[in-house]
């Protein structure tokens, strides 16, 4: 009598392990797909740069009045190659000089940033509609913002 209840026991228990083996196995191309696809998620963000510029103020060092710069980062984990700023409205306030010697930025690794000094007046005022524009592992990567 034991024997049997045994046996049936265990005949439930294998029955029950059956059934939730084929649920497993039926949504398995399913987990693979979502596996496959997070691992191309962070393979792809491996490769890309985020670069963002900020209008930066500060004392001046003369300690009279401010000085102001604007400073492009590579916040992401790649680095960027031939960062170019380019301004929408025409109201550069980068110098020429300034701009001819630091743009374009042919590299700019993960974490790393380059100051353009600029000349804020009534004339070049902020807000500075600004286009940025950069080569990562990605490809080509542009975007659109204003300084303020």
């Amino acid at each position: 009598m034991l024997d049997q209840i045994i046996a049936w026991a265990a005949l439930l228990f294998s029955g029950i392990a059956l059934i939730v083996a084929l649920r497993v196995q039926r949504r398995q191309p399913e987990l693979i797909a979502k596996q496959i696809a997070e691992i191309d998620r962070g393979s792809r963000d491996r490769h890309a740069a985020q670069v963002v510029a900020t209008l930066e103020s500060k004392d001046s060092w003369t300690g009279y009045g401010r000085t102001h710069s604007i400073r492009i980062t590579n916040n992401g984990p790649a680095e960027a190659a031939e960062i170019m700023l380019r301004f929408l409205d025409s109201n550069s306030p980068v110098p020429q000089d300034e701009s001819q010697r630091k743009l374009p930025i042919r590299v700019l690794h993960a974490g790393g940033s380059v100051e353009l000094i600029t000349a804020i007046s009534h004339d070049h005022a902020p807000p500075f509609n600004v286009a940025l524009a950069w080569r990562d592992g990605l490809g080509s990567q542009s975007y659109e913002t204003t300084l303020a």
